[in-house]
């Protein structure tokens, strides 16, 4: 090779990033011609061999099996079996066990595996199951089975498909049991579900209490504030936000809405949907007179 393309920069630029990184095909061949570039072209380029990328992997440490209960499989052993021995879902289980090849049909004997949180109820699946037939024959409420089981699609076209992967045991209950909250809310008990904050009824207010200045009496539920109540605890308890809670109740300061609250007093916690349209401010009406004008209205439409 003439000096000149020896000498290149290309040529030697080649080498030199070669020599540098555990990732080429840098070996003795590539070496004895970086050493003859550093002669001919009057160079000290380093030749050493890169340092070797055989050396043993760092693996993440053992996740906490939070249930802190294991199964040690055995012979014929399959989530759906498991499942169904500590009422759990096979879903559960595959997800509570990541780390280790889960083959729901065929489990590995010998395998130490993470046992989730059991549910309140499990049912096994039959080929002809849907999830609206689930419920109906169950007495579920329509949609529990995607409530209580993430992997189910909105459409629940995945249910009989997924079974394979997932298994045939799934949850009709909460994972856990319901949870009653210490901190901040104290003694209020809370399971999963949804609720928009809004009420199709109306309602008249509590006739023992006083109605908030400006509080909307297009309401299908109340609540009588209690001595230490905070706004947090109603509305976890009343299942709605505190932008709704004070929004239909404007004398709850948005900013400090807990020390703007009155003893005694009641407060909308049920909306109707169209409270606002037509909204006129009251000041401090007692619940006797809204009471008297909601009956006359009733009466009047009758």
């Amino acid at each position: 090779m003439p000096t000149s393309e020896l000498c290149s920069f290309c040529f030697v630029q080649r080498l030199e990033i070669m020599q540098s990184s555990p990732y080429s095909f840098y070996d003795e061949v590539f070496q004895e011609q970086l050493e003859i570039v550093n002669t001919q072209c009057g160079l000290s380029l380093p030749t050493d061999m890169p340092a070797s990328l055989d050396v043993a992997p760092e693996f993440l440490p053992d996740p906490v099996c939070v249930s802190n209960q294991t199964h040690h499989t055995v012979l014929g052993d399959t989530c759906d079996s498991i499942g169904l021995k500590y009422n759990i879902s096979s879903a559960g289980l595959v997800m509570a066990n990541n780390r280790q090849l889960v083959i729901c049909n065929n489990l590995t004997a010998g395998m130490d595996l993470c046992l989730p949180s059991s549910c309140a109820s499990t049912y096994l699946l039959q080929s002809n199951d849907t999830c609206t037939s689930i419920e109906l024959a169950g007495g579920y409420d329509l949609g529990d089975v995607r409530k209580y089981n993430s992997w189910v699609e909105w459409d629940c076209a995945n249910l009989q498909p997924s079974t394979d992967f997932w298994g045939r045991v799934i949850c009709l209950g909460s994972q856990g049991g319901t949870y009653t909250a210490t901190a901040p809310v104290s003694g209020v008990t809370l399971a999963p579900g949804a609720s928009t904050g809004y009420s199709d009824l109306l309602v008249a207010p509590p006739s023992n209490a006083t109605v908030a200045e400006g509080t909307t009496l297009k309401c299908g539920k109340w609540h009588v504030a209690a001595k230490d109540e905070t706004c947090a605890r109603i509305c976890v308890q009343e299942s709605l936000t505190s932008r709704l809670f004070t929004t239909v109740n404007p004398s709850l300061s948005a900013s400090n809405c807990s020390a703007s609250l009155v003893v005694g007093n009641a407060y909308c916690v049920g909306p109707n949907s169209g409270w606002s349209i037509s909204y006129n401010s009251t000041n401090s009406i007692s619940s006797s007179r809204v009471s008297s004008r909601l009956v006359s209205a009733t009466a009047s439409a009758n």
